[in-house]
């Protein structure tokens, strides 16, 4: 987005909606590059050269200033750390921008570079905010979380303006799984993976949805690579490939990963059905599924005799 562009989509909103700095002095800005210990994108240079950083649409993402500026924290996007990644930096000295998860040891990619990033953020938020920064009429009913179209219609326009950016062709796969259009989200899951092969969040969910759609050796795979990635999320991942293993037959196969799940959590099978009674208790609809990973691990007639009774009522 040139500079002139951003800079007029930021005056298209009330003053408070975006609390934004001065510029910059040159000095400001090379004291940070010396402190992040490499040289800043020229995007970001740009935009520090009219806003020493700033917030937008009320504080839900923030940037710089150059005196906050380290390696590890570029600025926030909700409850995540933005940081740049200057291992991939192109010719031109541009990099791409990560969002680090909260409460979690990953890192997704959610800009190709900083001005991509930005357009990005001011054009999917056009649909939640007007310029008086008061929020549309975008929410389901009674609930806090935006209605399922306008989801889908924000990383969509993500994409426009960044569509080397993993991190929308992710979440618009999982709202294409939520509405049930399975062949789109495979297609956006694996268009994700190919930007950034080494996130497991996204192989994880591509395990999901190609048991789902009938891919069970791809989906083993998947889960295995999840596993492999991620070492928290191992367990449920490898109980998850156990479990399809013995769906299609593969005794040995099973045995195998419900070893790995064992070595990496000893007590996985029996939180899982602990926590799934429960879960049960209150009615909670993910309660079969959590029972079921811990049936694969550690089988016995009891829960079994329980996901029978289930069985018709579960959601397939």
């Amino acid at each position: 987005m040139k500079t002139a562009r951003w800079r007029a989509e930021l005056l298209r909103y009330e003053a408070g909606v975006h609390e934004l700095g001065d510029p910059a002095t040159p000095a400001a800005i090379e004291a940070a590059a010396r402190r992040c210990g490499f040289s800043l994108p020229p995007s970001f240079r740009e935009f520090l050269d009219t806003h020493d950083g700033g917030t937008l649409f009320h504080e839900a993402y923030g940037i710089g200033p150059c005196a906050d500026l380290t390696a590890d924290v570029l600025g926030w996007e909700g409850d995540a750390v933005l940081a740049f990644d200057p291992a991939r930096a192109d010719l031109d000295g541009e990099m791409p921008m990560v969002r680090f998860e909260p409460g979690a040891g990953v890192s997704l990619t959610v800009g190709s570079r900083f001005d991509r990033w930005l357009e990005a953020v001011l054009l999917r938020e056009q649909l939640v905010y007007d310029t008086d920064g008061d929020f549309r009429d975008v929410f389901e009913d009674r609930s806090p979380e935006l209605c399922l179209d306008v989801m889908r219609k924000r990383e969509e326009r993500s994409l426009r303006a960044d569509p080397g950016a993993p991190a929308p062709h992710f979440e618009l796969g999982r709202l294409h799984a939520r509405e049930g259009r399975l062949a789109q989200a495979v297609a956006c899951i694996e268009r994700a993976i190919a930007l950034e092969p080494d996130f497991p969040w996204a192989h994880f969910e591509l395990g999901r949805l190609r048991r789902e759609i009938g891919r069970p050796a791809e989906a083993i795979q998947s889960f295995t690579r999840a596993a492999e990635l991620d070492r928290d999320q191992a367990p449920v991942a490898y109980a998850w490939a156990a479990r399809i293993a013995a769906e299609r037959g593969d005794a040995q196969g099973a045995a195998r990963l419900r070893a790995r799940v064992r070595l990496a959590d000893p007590s996985f099978a029996e939180r899982h059905k602990k926590v799934g009674r429960e879960l049960l208790e209150v009615g909670d609809p993910n309660a079969a599924d959590i029972l079921t990973l811990g049936q694969a691990i550690e089988p016995d007639p009891q829960t079994a005799a329980l996901l029978a009774r289930l069985a018709p009522k579960r959601r397939r």
